[in-house]
């Protein structure tokens, strides 16, 4: 029997050798933790490696030893953004989207300060890459500005080498923008003003004021013999965009590489693998202050009446005469206006004088297409001259064209109805009604004709397509009075069109140009004058104006004055330099301002 003695020393044995054998098996297993917290393999890995991949088995079962972390850190290194600082001299409404497309972009990484960024983002002349070591690349995202005077300026441009001298200290080199002999003085808001420092320099004109915000088209209002240049999208109604050495902001085809005012982003620095990079993250985003995708130009004409000794040239020269020497400019819009006072009748006789019971030939129709019409106008008193059945024809023949009119109609609910034509994102409605009557020539329930001045009813049909995002054209057939100045009467009932929200009020009536009545919120052309018709008696019945609208993301920002003369019973032209500052003048001084 073995005692318990024994037996307690067999017990403390038998643990010891347990421990050993314990201790003796951790010790070559394949893994363990040391006190620092690192793992260590039996394969003879780099303690600082985190992980171990797994050998691979290529497809003949031999092993493929995996490299230790290198293509890791490799891939490490790519994801690092790369660091770019946006000069302070962008303005606001391209940098917001600047910082916008980096914000969402894990490969760029905007920094504070130039001292810490691989590449910069500045503005420069559009096209003009600096001479140096630098690389630029030239992003296209444009920041477009335009010289500006008072609207009523009669001049309508400057050259830029003028722009130049007048920046360097001549203070004479505006004299053939403003006339009264007074030094002119420029006015330009503090971002611009930044841009055009570092483009020109110091200006050595001290006749400069630096503005912020409003106050430039405040001062431009009042002050008249000043000019500013300003961004894109400041420009409104009540200033005159002046072109520069013959290239304006309006001219859809605008060259910006030659264009001096246009300017650029561009991504620059010596990296050239990281400034390759990041340009693909903002290359064709489309940036811009002068988004032409967004612009549309609208031109309004005055009367049109295809009869008498206009009618006489298109028999003996062709249908074709009186707009030979104005397509060009009808053409050269995105919406045509025509206010055609006349119906079109079979068998119409044009040879003969039956005033007031004016036709015209069908055929006379091409004329309108030649000129490139989009909408017409049916306001005019002598729709109902040859009886409703022609009135219906002319219908007919616009609706066959695809043309939508306005201002009359097969009925008086339809002529109410508004023409509604979109055009690059803006919604256009178009109204008007014939003042002047007769009362034959108005649509009633059941007949056709011009729309009648029920001015409560219009006010109704104006606040309800405004409600819906229209820009709204309203359109008077009024009382035919030859002279400049509108009428007491007129001025009161066109302001009660804009007064219930018509963005433009325009005169069809006048055989000579009226004034003109601009605020913040309306723009009323009195009177427009002739386009096609035959009265060369006078010089105001040869003199004419075309005004084209120009609108930028639903809002009208400017309206430039087209002057025209009337050749040949039948032709209106461009007006000669001097005989459209004789045009100018005399509308401005029968203006309202």
């Amino acid at each position: 029997m073995i005692s318990n003695s024994t037996n307690k020393k067999l017990i403390i044995v038998f643990t010891l050798s347990l421990i050993v054998i314990m201790f003796f098996t951790s010790t070559v297993s394949c893994k363990l933790t040391d006190p620092g917290g690192e793992v260590t393999v039996e394969t003879g890995e780099d303690p600082a490696t985190d992980t171990v991949e797994p050998d691979e088995i290529d497809e003949d079962g031999v092993q493929i030893a995996v490299e230790d972390g290198t293509e890791a850190e490799e891939e490490a290194e790519e994801d690092i953004p790369i660091k770019i600082w946006v000069e302070d001299l962008i303005p606001e409404e391209i940098s917001s989207e600047l910082f916008v497309l980096a914000e969402y972009d894990p490969g760029i990484e905007i920094v504070d300060f130039k001292e810490q960024a691989q590449a910069v983002l500045e503005i420069l002349p559009a096209g003009a890459i600096p001479a140096g070591p630098d690389i630029y690349e030239d992003l296209e995202i444009y920041y477009i500005m335009a010289p500006v005077v008072s609207f009523y300026n009669i001049n309508d441009g400057t050259l830029w080498e003028d722009i130049l001298n007048w920046w360097s200290g001549d203070a004479a080199a505006f004299e053939g923008i403003f006339s009264n002999g007074e030094p002119p003085s420029m006015i330009v808001e503090d971002i611009d003003y930044g841009i055009l420092q570092k483009i020109l320099g110091e200006p050595l004109n001290e006749n400069i004021q630096i503005v912020s915000g409003d106050a430039v088209q405040d001062s431009l209002r009042i002050i008249e013999d000043a000019i500013s240049i300003m961004s894109f999208e400041n420009i409104n109604k009540q200033l005159k965009v002046l072109s520069v050495s013959g290239m304006n902001v309006f001219d859809r085809e605008l060259d910006y590489s030659e264009y001096p005012l246009a300017f650029s982003v561009m991504l620059t620095g010596t990296d050239e693998e990281a400034i390759q990079s990041a340009a693909a993250s903002f290359k064709g985003t489309g940036i811009t202050n002068r988004d032409m995708s967004k612009f549309t130009s609208l031109l309004m004409t005055g009367v049109t009446a295809l009869v008498r000794g206009t009618a006489n040239r298109m028999e003996k020269y062709g249908v074709l005469y009186p707009g030979e020497k104005i397509v060009d400019v009808l053409r050269d819009a995105d919406i045509t206006h025509i206010s055609n006072e006349v119906p079109f009748k079979e068998d119409c006789e044009v040879g003969v004088d039956r005033f007031p019971y004016f036709c015209s030939k069908p055929s006379y129709i091409e004329l309108l297409e030649y000129v490139g019409t989009d909408v017409v106008e049916l306001t005019g008193n002598h729709m109902n001259d040859q009886g409703h059945e022609w009135f219906i024809y002319t219908l007919e023949m616009y609706e066959e064209k695809g043309w939508p009119y306005f201002g009359g109609g097969r009925d008086l609910e339809e002529s109410y109805k508004p023409a509604l034509i979109e055009s690059n994102g803006n919604k256009f409605a178009f109204l008007g009604f014939c003042w002047w009557g007769p009362a034959y020539d108005w649509a009633t329930e059941d007949t056709p004709g011009s729309a009648p001045p029920n001015f409560e009813d219009f006010e109704e049909i104006i606040k309800d397509l405004k409600e819906q995002g229209y820009i709204v054209i309203f359109t008077f057939q009024y009382l035919e009075s030859y002279q400049y100045e509108p009428v007491g009467q007129q001025k009161i009932d066109f302001r009660r069109m804009a007064d219930a929200g018509a963005d433009i009020v325009s005169g069809s009536q006048s055989h000579q140009p009226q004034g003109i009545e601009i605020s913040e919120d309306r723009f009323i052309n009195y009177g427009l004058g002739n386009l096609f018709f035959d009265q060369m008696r006078e010089l105001g019945t040869r003199q004419g104006l075309i005004a084209k609208h120009i609108f930028y993301e639903g809002e009208h920002i400017n309206t430039v004055i087209i002057t025209t003369m009337l050749e040949d019973y039948s032709q209106p032209r461009l007006a000669t330099q001097e005989e459209r500052t004789l045009i100018l003048e005399s509308i401005f001084e029968a203006s309202i301002r």
